[in-house]
């Protein structure tokens, strides 16, 4: 069977169908798509009707359904075994069955468990993944949608009127019917860059207004890879993502839908074919790391186990699937879905290679000896730093990068969560598609909201925030803030006509000088050990329950010796995990945090009222597991603006200074790689303090102490190559850089750069001369010498040139 023609097949038919869709206003076009459809379907019907092996068993009453699963598309079930057993049918249906109850679930939903709008309301339901999943683009070649075809200037621009090309832009549509339109054939002096309505290039600058109308190009329109059909046309796929992307969720997402598929439903996925359904297997990679003692580091065997684990359950209600699912690892009729690689501890407590790299060998072992489809997930910042843990393509492996959100993502996600609460929220649903709209507006209107949108995460958060207080923050740490104190003030004395609730406090007790402000000092303590834990299976560290209840005993004994601090203690737990959501069991191993981002936000906080900051902070971004650490130091430096231009001077400002000189107190000098990765976080935290609008009032220094340190530092930084500093880090410094002033460009009242280093000089000789690219080169002799500038002319000093009187 040649799989490459196969998946190649599913991905046209998948865009074309797509674009018969979308192109309603031209009847001629979406008759032609649909003969290419047809042929397409026809392709991929023959090659995929292989005969079962001898050994597989073809089950069902008749062509079209399966007597167990009931699938419509008559699934050719190659996962079972050379015998039919009910035993097996029977776990695989209840393995489905947990998976699907287990997936749909948001794993935010208690943050909608109240609204709060002075007076207790009726709960929120518990929205359902289906029903709010918004699809997620990748790095991946653009989807051909349409195949290019020659037609006149004059055609194309009456093509593109009619189809409202503007109206198919990202930033109006989810991704599935995003067209951008790009053109063959243009002169090499005329910009073909993507033409995307709001979300591309200005209309002012379309290639077509600048040719004859009897100029013939070729039309093709595109729309972005979706990551279901990343993972459905690479059978081993590294799909890697900013924290908060979605990659986790597009993992139980695509787990859903195979399970709905196999338990009998009419599913669409995107990219994969009406009959493909292998049977998926969510694997928390950490749960992998926990099993490696068991088997002396052997990491092969530990996955092995896990992989049982994960199937039979971990107390073996479901024994025997394990086996009867052999069949179907061997000839490809499992999807296996590994999840946070780059989560595992980097390092060995000995030194040797860390559960990381053991797990990512026995990942590339189980995918080259098994047929199965593996996918596995890490964070960008990790996994683009040196390592030898990576999944390379020379091994088979394609790498996917999860995209920021367009807005017509966030868009749609919007609208359909508001949708969704309408069905059991029956006081939503008079209003629900103006309050979706009103959202929409305040993000589109307000470009500090913006990059807030781009995150899955974030944007859930602000839909969960607009629901409870038809209102949103404008940056991420006052963001983060409103959704714990959302949670913590359910906690506050509530009426409602007919019933008293009590509030945490009283709960407690109400003992004297015991407030919710104190009982968050416990709760970001708890953060910050969590954080300074091993991480689990999906980067949260655990809070050891013993170890827990101890910290929280020996809090109420010391605030308030009146009440029972045993029972105040379960009072405060019971609290956090059933009622809040802000602390999650996890079995017999403790507690986690409910996302790995309140963990990080809540550490932050904790930083931030500690007066030991500095010496609490730093030697964690030195240690091996610095990135794990810098989005709680990002969000510390948030924490400090949102507490005034006192805590920024007084805790920021002895950060920074850290950060940009070039050795510490207690170890030194800092080699060289340190000082790079010290400036990066020095540049970023600059940033997220608010920068020079922070201390604007300030009677400080901050030139002398903050800002030429760290111009210096970052003109250093651009100047080196490193590896281990990311092009999206370099960017970044380089953009605070321009804001600073940037040491190495032209200072008109001089005539040179602040360093003496705008110029270089080119002695008189031989050169070659012309074009390389047609092969013109013609030798030409420069009887004098010159000097040359180090980079072309900026707009802000071609702006000064024009002030100047040009």
């Amino acid at each position: 069977m040649n799989d490459e023609r196969i998946a190649q097949l599913q991905t046209e038919i998948a865009g074309l169908r797509s674009a018969i869709d979308a192109l309603a206003a031209m009847p001629a076009e979406q008759e032609r798509m649909r003969g290419q459809l047809a042929e397409r379907e026809r392709e991929l019907a023959a090659l995929t009707a292989q005969p079962p092996d001898p050994g597989d068993v073809v089950h069902g009453d008749k062509p079209g359904g399966d007597k167990v699963l009931g699938h419509k598309y008559n699934i050719i079930q190659n996962f079972f075994g050379g015998a039919r057993t009910e035993d097996g049918e029977r776990l695989l249906a209840d393995y489905l069955a947990g998976m699907l109850g287990e997936c749909q679930q948001l794993r935010l939903h208690r943050l909608t468990g109240k609204r709060q709008s002075g007076s207790e309301q009726q709960a929120a339901p518990q929205l359902r993944l289906q029903h709010v999943y918004t699809s997620l683009t990748t790095d991946g070649p653009p989807v051909a949608t349409s195949r290019p075809r020659t037609r006149s200037v004059a055609h194309l621009r009456e093509l593109l009127q009619r189809i409202n090309i503007d109206e198919l832009s990202p930033d109006v549509c989810p991704p599935e019917l995003t067209r951008t339109a790009g053109f063959g054939g243009l002169p090499e002096a005329i910009d073909n860059g993507p033409r995307a309505g709001r979300g591309g290039r200005s209309m002012a600058d379309d290639p077509l207004d600048q040719l004859p109308d009897d100029a013939r190009l070729a039309l093709e329109l595109t729309r972005p890879e979706l990551a279901l059909e990343a993972i459905a046309r690479h059978p081993r796929l590294a799909l890697l993502g900013e924290p908060g992307s979605g990659k986790s969720t597009a993992l139980r997402y695509l787990a859903l839908l195979l399970a709905r598929r196999l338990l009998g439903e009419d599913v669409r996925i995107p990219g994969w074919p009406a009959d493909a359904a292998p049977v998926p297997i969510v694997l928390p990679l950490g749960r992998v790391t926990k099993a490696l003692p068991r088997y002396d580091n052997d990491a092969t065997a530990a996955l092995w186990h896990t992989l049982g684990d994960v199937l039979e359950g971990e107390q073996g209600l479901r024994s025997g699937l394990r086996d009867y699912l052999k069949p179907a690892l061997r000839r490809g009729g499992v999807a296996l879905l590994g999840d946070g690689l780059d989560e595992l501890p980097a390092t060995a407590s000995d030194g040797g290679p860390g559960p990381r790299a053991l797990v990512a060998a026995a990942l590339r072992t189980l995918a080259a000896e098994i047929g199965a489809r593996v996918v596995v997930t890490s964070r960008v910042l990790p996994y683009r730093a040196p390592g030898d843990w990576k999944l390379t393509a020379e091994e088979g492996w394609t790498l996917r990068v999860i995209q920021p959100l367009a807005f017509g993502q966030a868009r749609a996600f919007i609208e359909g969560w508001y949708r969704a609460l309408v069905e059991t929220d029956a006081g939503l649903s008079a209003a629900a598609e103006q309050r979706a709209a009103a959202l929409i507006a305040k993000l589109e209107g307000n470009a500090r909201l913006v990059p807030l949108t781009r995150s899955p995460l974030l944007l859930t958060m602000l839909a969960i925030l607009h629901y409870n207080t038809d209102d949103i923050p404008d940056d991420r740490a006052k963001l983060y803030e409103e959704v714990v104190q959302l949670l913590l003030e359910r906690w506050e004395l509530v009426r409602t006509p007919g019933m008293t609730r009590l509030g945490l406090i009283e709960q407690l007790g109400s003992p004297p000088g015991l407030t919710l402000n104190l009982l968050r000092g416990v709760l970001n303590d708890l953060a910050f050990q969590a954080h300074d834990q091993p991480p689990g299976d999906d980067g949260r560290g655990l809070l050891d329950g013993d170890k827990l209840r101890g910290r929280m005993l020996t809090f109420f004994a010391r605030a308030a010796p009146q009440i029972d601090a045993g029972a105040a203690v379960a009072t405060f737990v019971k609290a956090l995990h059933e009622d809040a959501g802000l602390l999650q069991g996890r079995g017999d191993e403790g507690f986690a945090f409910p996302h790995l981002t309140f963990e990080e936000y809540l550490s932050a906080y904790h930083l931030a009222d500690r007066q030991d900051m500095i010496d609490l902070a730093y030697p964690r971004w030195q240690s091996a597991d610095r990135e794990r650490w810098r989005e709680v130091l990002l969000l510390l430096m948030g924490r400090l603006r949102q507490q005034g231009q006192k805590a920024a001077e007084r805790d920021g400002l002895p950060w920074l200074k850290v950060l940009v000189a070039p050795r510490t107190k207690r170890m030194g000098a800092k080699d060289p790689a340190q000082r790079r990765r010290d400036t990066v976080l020095a540049a970023l935290s600059y940033v997220e303090l608010g920068g020079q609008a922070t201390f604007a009032n300030s009677l400080l220094d901050i030139e002398h102490d903050i800002v030429a340190p760290l111009r210096a530092a970052i003109a250093d930084l651009l100047e080196t190559p490193d590896a281990g500093i990311g092009l999206a880090d370099r960017l970044a410094a380089a953009n605070l850089l321009g804001n600073l002033g940037d040491p190495r460009l032209l200072d008109p009242d001089t005539g040179n750069a602040p360093d003496g280093r705008y110029w270089r000089p080119v002695a008189a000789g031989d050169f070659w001369y012309g074009d390389d690219r047609e092969g013109d080169l013609q030798p030409v002799a420069l009887a004098y010498d010159f000097q040359i500038a180090r980079f072309p002319v900026t707009n802000a000093e071609f702006d000064r040139f024009i002030a100047a009187g040009g």
